[in-house]
């Protein structure tokens, strides 16, 4: 049961239906605690607990992410931080004829070329104990 809610949270991630943050502090509600050990970045593994693909991403959530930014529903920082979290954990894949291009948005979204995060920070490694 606690493995299903977690996964419905990360379901509801790959929506946009939770930032980041929201993300980790309801996963910290049901017991995980995250772990950085580099400050300043946000990202945080997840193969503590979803050790195999779980969440497949389509187009689908890929035209829902770039819509809610451009509504303003999604900050800018919220579509960086969603296209990163969702390219460095395995519990996130995508796969068939679209897996290439979905592929390739995720990677470039997951790029903040803004001056203002060009600082270098280092190896970072994340996970989530619990």
């Amino acid at each position: 049961m606690r493995k299903r809610s977690v996964l419905r949270n990360l379901e509801h991630f790959a929506r946009c239906e939770l930032t980041l943050g929201e993300l980790s502090a309801r996963l910290h509600s049901q017991g995980r605690r995250i772990t950085a050990r580099t400050s300043g970045l946000p990202y945080f593994g997840l193969s503590s607990f979803c050790k195999a693909h779980s969440i497949k991403v389509s187009r689908h959530h890929l035209e829902n992410a770039l819509v809610k930014t451009r509504i303003g529903e999604l900050s800018e920082r919220d579509l960086v931080n969603w296209a990163t979290m969702i390219l460095i954990n395995d519990a996130f894949f995508w796969s068939g004829e679209d897996a290439h291009i979905i592929g390739r948005w995720i990677c470039e979204l997951s790029l903040d070329l803004r001056d203002d995060n060009l600082e270098p920070c280092g190896t970072a490694s994340y996970g989530i104990e619990g």
